[in-house]
């Protein structure tokens, strides 16, 4: 039987949990996920998963933050005062913001934390530095 290697385009199911078991994302049901391995298009350690099953094979694996979302860099997390933020701005823990960049881009920011005079904002992937379980069925390579 084929198993899956680079290059090959993928319908599988999939569920995506916390080591604690809670589910942050899922195709499963009638809404299965396509995607050609090697594209980069998802997190490295999910396609790795795949690279070498078979059509109709399932499998549980743990991934590293490493091979997901990344480590937690704490240069990424930046506290600035709230005189120095615009006043139309009204700023709410868990709230994301996209701002621009030094190098010309949009990156995408969440508030952490609010004290009366300053706002902590993090640039971190809000997955990075977990480690998530997969489980994984391989529906078919097309």
């Amino acid at each position: 039987m084929a198993t899956v290697k680079s290059g090959d385009r993928v319908k599988v199911q999939y569920t995506m949990s916390t080591k604690s078991g809670i589910v942050i994302d899922s195709a499963y049901e009638n809404v299965p996920y396509h995607l050609t391995i090697g594209d980069g298009k998802v997190i490295k350690g999910f396609e790795n998963a795949i690279i070498g099953m078979e059509e109709g094979g399932k499998k549980v694996v743990s991934i590293p933050a490493e091979e997901a979302y990344g480590v937690h860099k704490k240069d990424l997390v930046v506290t600035q005062k709230k005189s120095e933020i615009p006043s139309h701005v009204v700023p709410r823990i868990g709230e994301e913001m996209r701002v621009p960049t030094s190098r010309g881009r949009i990156s995408k920011i969440s508030i952490v934390d609010i004290t009366d005079d300053t706002v902590t904002f993090d640039g971190n992937h809000p997955l990075a530095g977990r480690e998530l379980v997969f489980e994984i069925s391989l529906l078919k390579i097309q």
